[in-house]
């Protein structure tokens, strides 16, 4: 937000995204005090309602949410035209076809 002058939204390269977590991490001290049911402040929904950056609802807690989105690996899929198309366009001019093929 500070790169946009305190505004969520911006250019379409902009990474921003926002995580909010109703529950509590497993190592919280208080964790039984958060009930699964809790909804996220009436806020922070409308903010994310207001700005058209992705936002994630989640159940778990603010740690125990970071370590599952760390350790995602996307993957490719044929039907997804604008990756692999970035993909052909970032290696394509680094790989020697003509080498590999002789190989």
């Amino acid at each position: 937000m500070t790169a946009q002058s305190g505004a969520v939204d911006g250019p379409r390269d902009w990474a921003g995204a926002m995580v909010l977590s109703t529950g509590a991490s497993k190592g919280f001290p208080d964790k039984e005090a958060f009930p699964d049911d809790t909804e996220p402040l009436t806020y922070l929904t409308q903010m994310a309602k207001d700005s058209n950056a992705p936002v994630l609802i989640t159940r778990y807690g603010t740690l125990d949410a970071l370590h599952i989105i760390e350790s995602y690996t996307a993957k490719h899929s044929i039907h997804d035209t604008a990756r692999v198309s970035a993909a052909v366009a970032h290696y394509e001019p680094n790989i020697d076809f003509d080498a590999l093929l002789q190989g």
